[in-house]
């Protein structure tokens, strides 16, 4: 007698069961994955600002006893425009006091002729500006090519106005005041109206947060622009990283001596 060998396959029910354990399974790990590259970007942003900031403080160490950052010379003055012209790469061509020390892109610029950090640093891998490029270092070095504000994704310490704010421009070591950090994002109308309550960051539209860097050399990815920070003697609580009351407290920047927003938002 032969026995027949039916092969027993899936039925419909088990098919559909199997098919919503995979759906489930996906939902719960999407969000988890999401979340965890986010985390990612955070933490490789952090790297970069910390990266930046170990920059500024190597140029410091080779620039007098006071240790000015980039900008600066050794007497803490700022660096002309005919002294500027004698680093690798462009300022802003043809465009009058951009190559002076206190402009967001003649500091970035400086920083970058002298091999402080690659270039790649300057755009963070949470921008979301499609317009940001990495500035090619190879092909425009000693060119016409602008090295611009859309070649950088961070905001640099306003230091063009005298007070406690401009002294903390070198290597101070101190933990409360901020010298670098993300930019920010606009609409524009709200750096006019005194009060800059909406504006968001490359991390998403829902208000500002960033990677932070202070002056002894410490990073923190912060969910608000306002700190507890203290330029010089002078404490400032609450202190919006991009809204200045006195030249004694924080005003983060992103081009030319005092522009909060970059020209690309």
């Amino acid at each position: 007698m032969q026995w027949s060998k039916r092969r027993r396959a899936f039925t419909l029910v088990e098919l559909l069961v199997v098919i919503s354990i995979i759906a489930l399974l996906i939902g719960i790990l999407l969000p988890s994955l999401g979340s965890a590259r986010r985390s990612a970007r955070q933490m490789q942003n952090s790297t970069q600002v910390r990266g930046i900031h170990q920059g500024l403080v190597i140029f410091s160490q080779g620039n007098g006893s006071n240790e000015y950052f980039a900008g600066m010379n050794s007497s803490g003055a700022q660096i002309t425009e005919a002294a500027a012209a004698d680093v690798t790469l462009p300022y802003v061509n043809g465009t009058a006091g951009q190559n002076t020390g206190f402009t967001v892109q003649a500091r970035f610029a400086l920083l970058l002729g002298g091999d402080y950090f690659p270039a790649q640093y300057l755009i963070s891998p949470s921008e979301v500006d499609t317009d940001f490029t990495v500035y090619d270092t190879v092909t425009n070095a000693k060119s016409a090519t602008t090295f611009a504000n859309s070649n950088y994704s961070y905001s640099l310490l306003e230091c063009n106005t005298a007070g406690q704010r401009q002294g903390e421009w070198r290597n101070t070591t101190n933990s409360q005041a901020v010298v670098i950090s993300d930019r920010v994002r606009g609409p524009a109308a709200n750096f006019t109206s005194g009060t800059q309550s909406t504006y968001d960051s490359i991390h998403g539209d829902n208000g500002w947060k960033g990677s932070v860097g202070f002056n002894d050399g410490h990073v923190e990815f912060e969910n608000s622009p306002s700190l507890t920070t203290k330029y010089g003697t002078i404490s400032n609580s609450p202190d919006d990283l991009f809204v200045a009351a006195t030249a004694n407290d924080c005003l983060m920047i992103a081009q030319g001596t005092g522009t909060v927003l970059n020209a690309a938002d």
